[in-house]
């Protein structure tokens, strides 16, 4: 809980994101950043997820230094002189000791005789024991004058000198008989071989320390290259994660473009709609004028029909005028059914007019005078025939067009919600891929340093 600090964005809870765990996804800050405010449950995960990348860093840390050590003891063992095994045997025997060749935090650094740590001489010198000298040196080859050098190789070959001991001087077993004719060759060893052999332990000091540090380089460089191998995959694995990333973008807004064309469809049919309804609310409202006026063009041709057949029926009851009598009786009643008819027809032709059907144009009165009555009723009867067929048909089409607004109305319902939850899902792939693409330039970053240091 100590390494928790307070959200400088005063989140109120903490919830993991979708993508990555130890990000909020209200605010974008990592957990450590939420205390007081993050649960119990996801703390403990946090702080197991810290404890064992720790744990693993720690092993291969380990790993790589027992790697290092193995190596190490493998190349001095393989480069170890079999003669050297009685100067050694005490270091088997012995219990481990600091190991003063690693120079891991000093870096190289070239050792004289005297600078060489103490315990590397003083444990030498605590055990009292016999030195056995063994003389391998064939005095019969160091009769011919030119092969002096190489008797100076062989002593050195002979005499097996450990890089973590003083020199031991060998010196030659007496051996009995003559030896007169060793004497030319037998004073340059005295007198010479001594700094000879200095030379030659120190060079072979240097030598050693040399190819120690030749190999801890190799060991490193081995290690950088494994490891600049291993950041070249992780960058290979986040290059195919990141074209992944993008195409699924490029498939996110391809949606979200189709999405926003469907708003934009679906608004145009919502003004489609509104003007289909305004129209459909004026044909409705023609409608209705229409049969009103129908209706009352329906009274006045029962009623001028009930007229009609009144007067037939009057005219029928009647006896037969005079011929001087009977324009005076036709006279006083032909005026005002004519005046009917020629009403009901002014009626029936406005409502085609109304309903949009080319109508015959309206006769006047005194074109009317001279027709029948009979005639004129029959023209009426069939133009309301004709204006009520019209108002069946605009009924039907009235009838459709409502159900089609019903379907348009019905349809944005659901259009909103699947925009914005498709906005949403477009939001947060791309938030993601560009968090990946920044890991992804960390650790180019990281690898080019790598690069260099191993070059």
């Amino acid at each position: 809980m100590d390494e928790l600090l307070p959200n400088p964005d005063d989140c109120s809870k903490f919830e993991p994101n979708a993508f990555k765990k130890e990000k909020c996804k209200q605010c974008g800050r990592p957990w450590t950043e939420h205390k007081g405010v993050i649960s119990e449950e996801h703390l403990q995960n946090f702080l197991k997820l810290k404890q064992k990348a720790q744990e693993d860093k720690d092993k291969k840390e380990a790993e790589a230094q027992q790697a290092i050590a193995a190596k190490k003891a493998a190349k001095k063992r393989a480069s170890q002189d079999a003669n050297d095994d009685w100067f050694l045997e005490d270091d088997k025997k012995a219990p481990a000791v600091l190991d003063y060749d690693s120079d891991d935090d000093v870096g190289f650094r070239m050792f004289g005789q005297d600078s060489l740590p103490a315990e590397m001489f003083g444990r030498k010198s605590e055990t009292v024991r016999e030195v056995k000298v063994v003389n391998l040196i064939d005095w019969g080859e160091c009769d011919i004058a030119d092969k002096e050098e190489a008797f100076g190789a062989g002593e050195a070959t002979g005499s097996s000198v450990s890089t973590r001991a003083p020199p031991v001087e060998a010196r030659p077993l007496e051996q009995p008989g003559d030896f007169s004719f060793q004497e030319p060759s037998k004073p340059a060893f005295q007198h010479g071989g001594h700094g000879n052999q200095d030379m030659l332990t120190e060079i072979q000091h240097l030598r050693q320390m040399l190819a120690d540090a030749n190999e801890e380089k190799a060991i490193q460089v081995a290690i950088v290259r494994d490891e600049v191998v291993e950041k070249q995959q992780q960058v290979a694995e986040l290059t195919r994660q990141k074209n992944e990333m993008e195409a699924m973008l490029r498939e996110a807004r391809a949606k979200l473009d189709s999405c926003e064309d469907k708003e934009a469809t679906v608004k145009v049919d919502q003004v489609e709609a509104a003007c289909q309804a305004e129209r459909l609310e004026a044909e409705n409202h023609a409608e209705k004028v229409d049969k009103a006026e129908a209706e009352q063009l329906a009274a006045r041709l029962a009623e001028a029909e009930a007229k009609l057949e009144a007067a037939q029926v009057q005219l029928a009851a009647m006896p037969a005028p005079a011929p001087a009598e009977l324009p005076a009786v036709s006279s006083g009643d032909a005026p005002e059914a004519l005046r009917a008819a020629s009403e009901l027809w002014e009626l029936c032709s406005r409502t085609c007019r109304t309903l949009g059907l080319e109508g015959e144009a309206s006769e006047t009165a005194a074109s009317t005078a001279s027709d029948s009555l009979q005639a004129e009723l029959q023209r009426c009867r069939e133009r309301a025939a004709t204006a009520a067929s019209a108002a069946e048909q605009a009924a039907a089409e009235r009838r459709q067009l409502t159900a089609k607004l019903e379907e348009l109305e019905r349809r944005p319902a659901a259009s909103p919600q699947a925009l914005r939850d498709v906005r949403l899902h477009a939001e947060q792939q791309l938030a993601w891929v560009l968090q990946r693409m920044s890991v992804s330039h960390n650790h180019q970053a990281e690898l080019q340093k790598l690069g260099s240091v191993s070059a």
